[in-house]
């Protein structure tokens, strides 16, 4: 229902389908303190997004000349700044070794070797938890998607906030899972951009695609979202038109949230689209309310009470008896036989 409802919103206000931008940040311990070699997959996932998705795609390499912790939150920090927008997609994908810190109650993300004759590698590791509380704050705009492979680190709004891995918070693991997770991740993404061509398919169907993965059954992939809305992040590739894309309009700078009461406990895609024509259509009419956009925080099932469903219960019942008496009623007219109120 999210789907349909974005894709005829966009259609209604007259908005581009998708994000106008997305940015990827693959983040990665550089091969010389690292004993995983994990180029293969960070070389895997560069391709899948830069030539399959057309998304912009950088890496970040950590290292011991200066702080890692340092150097990760300068780089997410710098990757935000530059790539940051309301209609903007930032994804940040790690591989390498994590660990989780019980005292400080942290992921750590760590080079799988500690440390070398010379001792030079022992502090090659950084919390993750600083540079997440910077991707969820009001101060980045953009929706975030987090990977990590092999391990895991208010008020109502419309941005998305989603971590995706193999392992919960509280667990550690001494080395990625060779290449499964990323060849998986990669084989995923261009099997569904293919079924899905240019509609979008959200982090709900990537996720379950990994996991009926042969090849990770005993590794579940797992998906977590980090905002209270707990909405879905929808990904399809980027148009390669050169021509400039039509900017959306301007961030909203309130939110007004309404709860609209339906008879049925779920929307079909015609009505849907009813629904989106029928508010834009409003929204034109009132301009002076500057509607920006209309998103979609979700379906929730009404709950009824006890007494409702007893009414119900009971409605059914009787409902039923009336269809049997009738049923009866004809056969016995059919049979040449009065009913007991007719001869009455």
């Amino acid at each position: 229902m999210q789907i349909w409802w974005n894709e005829a919103i966009a259609k209604t206000m007259n908005l581009p389908k998708g994000y106008e931008k997305v940015s990827v940040l693959l983040l990665k311990w550089s091969d010389h303190i690292e004993e995983l070699v994990t180029r293969n997959e960070i070389t895997m996932a560069e391709d899948c997004f830069r030539n399959q998705f057309h998304y912009h795609v950088e890496i970040l390499e950590l290292g011991v000349r200066a702080k890692p912790q340092l150097q990760l939150r300068s780089g997410v920090s710098s990757f935000v700044e530059a790539h940051d927008g309301p209609n903007n997609l930032l994804i940040v994908y790690y591989v390498g070794q994590g660990t989780f810190n019980e005292r400080y109650h942290r992921l750590e993300l760590v080079a799988s070797t500690q440390a070398n004759p010379r001792g030079l590698w022992k502090d090659a590791h950084a919390s993750w938890n600083p540079v997440e509380d910077m991707l969820r704050s009001d101060e980045t705009e953009a929706d975030v998607l987090t990977i990590l492979d092999s391990t895991k680190g208010g008020n109502p709004t419309s941005k998305k906030v989603e971590l995706m891995g193999t392992l919960f918070p509280d667990e550690s693991v001494s080395a990625p899972a060779d290449t499964l997770f990323t060849r998986s991740l990669v084989d995923s993404l261009i099997q569904l951009s293919k079924e899905y061509g240019t509609r979008p398919f959200s982090t709900w169907h990537l996720a379950q695609r990994l996991c009926d993965d042969p090849r990770r059954n005993d590794v579940p992939t797992q998906l977590w979202s980090r905002l209270p809305n707990e909405q879905h992040i929808l990904l399809a590739p980027m148009s390669v038109v050169t021509e400039p894309r039509r900017l959306m309009a301007k961030a909203p700078r309130g939110y007004l949230n309404l709860r609209i009461g339906l008879r049925d406990g779920n929307l079909s895609e015609g009505q849907i689209r009813s629904l989106t024509q029928g508010l834009s259509d409003l929204a034109r009419q009132r301009e002076s309310i500057g509607v920006r956009k209309i998103d979609w925080l979700g379906f929730t099932p009404a709950r009824i009470s006890y007494f409702e469903r007893a009414s119900l219960a009971i409605h059914a019942i009787n409902r039923w008896r009336a269809f049997v008496q009738k049923k009866r009623d004809q056969r016995l007219a059919q049979a040449g036989i009065e009913t007991p109120e007719k001869t009455a």
